[in-house]
């Protein structure tokens, strides 16, 4: 069986940053992602308030072509809207006036940290976020120093934020080096944990790697096929009361109710 999955953060449109470089590229990754099963793709561009503009005019017009592309093709995908936000202290203000797309038009937002940030700045830009009423998705710890030389306070941070991960597909499935290895090896995903693990496409321009992704979790790591499916359909999801989330995404909860009684 094809498992139904979910991929929340992906550089898909074409044009805007250093994703898809073409219109053709953007349609040969749409093309794999339903190849692999993927049913909803949150497309992820990036976004740096007070650093660079977002131009979400282009942003729309280049979603709703990758909208009506898997429409026309009967993909049977659902690209939402999404953005992947650097943090700056305009971050909060700039969602609040709506001149970001936040995840699927929920409060969760993908949120980038730069390489060399401590603990305390890491936390203070989540309290800020979490204070002006969103909920942080952490865009790939594992790049982060402070965060990948500490799997342990890692974990710790996860706790006590409540931010969700999101590791790349490349660091679980080829990780590089002795740290990453280490890092994945030790953030093993706790089973009575009610915060998850996320995955995404490893990089801007490769093939989907989510569904190799959803197995070596199920299998390496030990956890039942329905608290991998919780991985990566995403539990911030699940528990979403967005209108948004549920009227584009019914599968969610058929996807849930498969895996339950499997």
């Amino acid at each position: 069986m094809k498992q139904e999955l979910t991929d929340i953060h992906q550089h898909l449109l074409w044009g805007i940053d250093d994703g898809a470089a073409s219109r053709e590229t953007m349609y040969s990754m749409l093309r794999e992602a339903q190849r692999q099963g993927i049913k909803t793709i949150i497309a992820t561009s990036h976004a740096r308030p007070g650093l660079q503009p977002f131009d979400m005019g282009l942003y729309t017009e280049r979603l709703t072509e990758a909208q009506c592309f898997c429409k026309t093709e009967d993909l049977g995908i659902c690209v939402l809207p999404g953005a992947e936000i650097a943090w700056t202290h305009q971050t909060p203000l700039v969602l609040r006036q709506g001149r970001i797309p936040t995840m699927g038009g929920t409060d969760y937002v993908l949120l980038e940290l730069w390489r060399n940030i401590s603990w305390q700045a890491a936390q203070d830009a989540v309290k800020q976020l979490t204070r002006a009423g969103y909920c942080p998705v952490l865009a790939h710890p594992e790049r982060y120093l402070a965060f990948i030389r500490s799997p342990k306070k890692t974990l710790q941070f996860r706790n006590e934020t409540g931010t969700m991960l999101q590791l790349n597909a490349d660091t679980v499935l080829s990780p590089r080096n002795y740290w990453e290895r280490r890092f994945t090896g030790q953030c093993a995903p706790l089973r009575d944990s009610n915060r998850a693990y996320l995955f995404a496409v490893g990089h801007v321009n490769s093939p989907p790697k989510v569904t190799n992704s959803f197995a070596y979790v199920a299998s390496v790591w030990s956890v039942s096929h329905w608290y991998a499916a919780s991985i990566f359909t995403g539990l911030f999801m699940q528990s979403c009361a967005s209108d948004a989330i549920a009227s584009t995404a019914p599968s969610f909860s058929r996807y849930s109710v498969n895996l339950r009684s499997q």
